[in-house]
């Protein structure tokens, strides 16, 4: 039996493959893929609302890395084999140097 080019995946990876192929290969292995269009993120705010909208993050969530990590980090709600967050255009996510990690 061979194994999903999915299962090779964890952690942070840039890909060659479009949004349309990443969607496809997680469906058929039973992953769960949400796309994040980071050509309108400017700013943490910014990242942290397509968060909220890309997730549907519940109403308590408080816009904040700490709230979101809360949220990601308890998927029991959205059973699957497993999760991608593929971030397309991510110039906007990607902090400059001189930007700090709050």
């Amino acid at each position: 039996m061979s194994r999903s080019p999915l299962s090779r995946i964890s952690g942070v990876r840039t890909t060659d493959l479009t949004v349309e192929e990443v969607e496809s290969l997680a469906e058929k292995g039973g992953w769960t893929c949400w796309v994040i269009d980071g050509s309108d993120v400017e700013d943490k705010q910014g990242f942290l609302d397509a968060c909220e909208q890309t997730f549907d993050l519940p109403d308590w969530f408080g816009r904040n890395w700490d709230a979101l990590e809360e949220c990601l980090a308890d998927l029991e709600w959205l059973p699957a084999k497993g999760y991608i967050v593929l971030i397309t255009d991510a110039q906007g996510v990607i902090p400059d140097d001189d930007e700090e990690d709050d």
